[in-house]
């Protein structure tokens, strides 16, 4: 179980380097109460907004994996190292030439109903699901393992590893510096290798 927590914390960080860094800079007005400098006020809400991510990746981890153990065997037997092939490849594509997302893929918008500001937790259950390549691969991986325990331990770890991205907007500064941003994407170039030799596995 440790290694498989593992694996989730390294695809975790890799995200961070290609998803979460479009999502950083929108995320303090809506963490950071408006008219509050009380630092454990704005704890509280962050926590709330982890609290509600934990909850998506959780249930994101579960039904995954229910749909993996019910497709067993219906599922062409090579599709899913195929896919995570696929995905590997391109993220090792994002890492070598620092393709990162744009704006576009962060689900959270400029324009976002103010009301989610009273709703941190919903916030976070909101923004937890990213379509982008290292998540993608979690989902072919949780497909791939098709067990509901060993999933959930896999996004825990992957769950820790994106938190650690997302706690600079407490700090007040939500945007990632260039050495973290480099060892997002060193992560990232691992984590594709990995897929690739999973995929490549899969397939002979």
């Amino acid at each position: 179980m440790p290694a498989l927590f593992s694996e989730g914390f390294l695809l975790g960080l890799s995200t961070g380097f290609y998803c979460l860094t479009a999502c950083l800079p929108l995320l303090a007005p809506y963490l950071i109460a408006e008219g509050k400098t009380v630092w454990k006020f704005n704890f509280l809400i962050f926590l709330q907004f982890l609290g509600g991510r934990f909850a998506a990746y959780m249930l994101f981890a579960l039904l995954v994996s229910l749909a993996g153990k019910a497709g067993q065997g219906a599922l062409p037997p090579k599709l899913i190292p195929s896919g995570m092939l696929a995905c590997g490849m391109v993220m090792v594509m994002l890492a070598v030439f620092r393709i990162s997302s744009g704006p576009s893929a962060c689900l959270l918008k400029t324009d976002l109903n103010p009301y989610f500001r009273k709703l941190p937790l919903l916030l976070g259950f909101v923004t937890g699901i990213n379509i982008c390549p290292p998540f993608a691969a979690g989902f072919l991986r949780l497909m791939e393992m098709a067990d509901v325990f060993k999933g959930l331990v896999y996004f825990c770890g992957f769950f820790g590893a994106t938190s650690l991205f997302i706690s600079p907007v407490m700090l007040g500064t939500p945007w990632i510096g260039p050495r973290a941003n480099e060892i997002g994407r060193l992560t990232l170039l691992i984590a594709g290798l990995w897929y690739t030799a999973l995929g490549v596995g899969g397939l002979v």
